[in-house]
């Protein structure tokens, strides 16, 4: 039986240590980009955008938003959300 370690460490002692794992791991200084995480599903999308999910079934009966994905994977794609954002206005999207 393997002996249990308690370590008691500051946060940045431990992001620090994580740092080097991740170079180690990675050989880099950043992990390359988790293209999932760009990724959101529709409640995921509500959220983010600060709307309830019948709202985002509105927006894609409206056109308004896009969904990607096959059959029941469906997804939004966080940079598109962002998108919809700066380019509606409330006023305009409730018309």
């Amino acid at each position: 039986m393997e002996k249990q370690v308690i370590i008691i460490t500051t946060e940045s002692q431990l992001e620090e240590t994580f740092q080097k794992v991740a170079e180690k791991v990675w050989g880099q200084k950043e992990p390359q980009k988790d293209y999932d995480s760009d990724r959101l599903t529709r409640r995921e999308a509500s959220k983010f955008l600060g709307c309830s999910y019948q709202t985002i079934y509105n927006y894609l009966k409206q056109g308004l938003l896009r969904e990607h994905g096959i059959q029941k994977k469906k997804f939004f794609l966080r940079s598109e959300l962002i998108e919809f954002i700066t380019n509606n206005d409330k006023k305009t999207i409730n018309q």
